[in-house]
């Protein structure tokens, strides 16, 4: 005999996104889909990310500007038993609780001076430090030196001056100009590129998504996501999108 799941419980699982804010009014126009045209860029940065998180097996992870709770959501489903999340804005961080669910071990700040004397094994900025004024960044990056365990890594994602800059944010980086900053706070351990800026690139987002089709072939998308991964995901410095680093206290640190 089949099994059937209850109807109300249905409904809750299908509330992990708000599917009803999909479908759109405007201009007496109604629109059924939505679509984010840099989404395989930021998958890349996402996947690269969580899977670097994971591998240094953290007990409690500080995601630092976590904006509506993406990554939380990602990490909290891989078993990480202490994740918070900061972030400045109230209604990103009103978001973030929703996605991730009261029943989540998470917990949610909008500074980090209210974490007190918490310490982190792992820090996570994915794409946040280009969103600071430089007058501000050494000291949030002083305050995420205070909150990371001594033998903590601190895990960051920036964009990168192969793109030109974007006007929410304040800066890109190289990896030189990021050693300027964290310098005699951190050091960087390891560094890597993802997302390559190219004409093949530009020619695959038009494939995922334009104003003209989405395409919802799994097929499809099956070999546009191959395609990406070969010949997009991996970048070098030269090309490189964004640069994703493990950094670690400077040992030689005030």
């Amino acid at each position: 005999m089949q099994q059937t799941l209850d109807p109300q419980l249905i409904q809750e699982q299908q509330y992990e996104f708000p599917y009803h804010f999909t479908p759109q009014i405007e201009d007496d126009v109604w629109k059924v889909y939505r679509y984010l045209v840099w989404g395989y860029e930021y998958l890349a940065i996402l996947e690269a990310i969580a899977q670097l998180t994971l591998s240094y097996n953290p007990e409690k992870v500080l995601d630092f500007g976590c904006g509506d709770g993406r990554l939380i959501s990602e990490l909290s489903h891989k078993g990480i038993p202490d994740i918070v999340g900061v972030d400045t804005s109230e209604r990103a961080t009103a978001f973030a609780k929703a996605v991730t669910g009261s029943k989540s071990p998470v917990r949610f700040f909008n500074s980090l001076g209210e974490l007190g004397a918490e310490k982190f094994d792992a820090v996570i900025a994915m794409e946040v430090l280009e969103h600071l004024n430089p007058a501000e960044l050494t000291l949030v990056l002083r305050q995420i030196y205070n909150v990371l365990d001594d033998r903590g890594v601190f895990l960051i994602s920036v964009p990168t001056q192969n793109r030109p800059l974007n006007k929410k944010h304040y800066q890109h980086f190289t990896r030189n100009s990021l050693t300027k900053e964290i310098n005699g706070l951190f050091i960087i351990e390891s560094c890597f590129f993802v997302h390559k800026v190219s004409w093949f690139a530009k020619i695959l987002r038009r494939l995922i998504a334009n104003q003209f089709l989405i395409p919802t072939w799994k097929t499809w998308l099956k070999f546009t996501t191959f395609l990406y991964k070969r010949y997009v995901m991996n970048a070098r410095e030269k090309n490189g999108a964004h640069l994703i680093a493990v950094l670690r206290k400077d040992s030689n640190a005030l």
